[in-house]
């Protein structure tokens, strides 16, 4: 690639979670939690919490392509994170939930998370409804 080109990923890149041996795809719940359980704090109503250390999105480090264009460095992280899921080195949960109700705005989407951040996949699964067996939309 020159130095011109930009890698933009589409969703060919994304690796296929059905055939990763390190990615536990579309666990249940149960599983999300218990991968989760260090960092619970359990509620009286039998709920877990979790507390971030993040206590902002940080605004002035937060970044997407409809406010600003994506350049190298952007897309290199992109990059590097699908590198990540494809290496087999680390474990990594996925996700397919559907986002939106309208028929027209409906959509398909993967979220891939590392093991460590088990919480955010039980968070993203319990929010969302389940995907039909078809192919995202979007990933992440």
């Amino acid at each position: 690639m020159s130095d011109s080109e930009i890698w933009m990923p589409g969703l060919e890149a994304v690796p296929d979670p059905r055939a990763a041996s390190n990615v536990r795809y579309n666990p249940s719940f149960e599983r999300l939690r218990a991968a989760s359980s260090h960092l619970e704090t359990t509620t009286e109503f039998g709920s877990p919490s979790y507390v971030s250390e993040a206590k902002s999105r940080s605004a002035d480090r937060t970044r997407n392509a409809i406010d600003t264009d994506f350049d190298r460095s952007d897309w290199g992280v992109v990059q590097d994170a699908m590198e990540a899921v494809d290496d087999g080195t680390r474990e990594f949960f996925c996700v397919d939930r559907m986002l939106g109700r309208h028929s027209d705005e409906s959509y398909h989407c993967r979220l891939f998370v590392p093991h460590e951040h088990a919480r955010i996949a039980l968070a993203w699964a319990k929010m969302l409804e389940p995907a039909a067996g078809t192919d995202p939309d979007f990933a992440s």
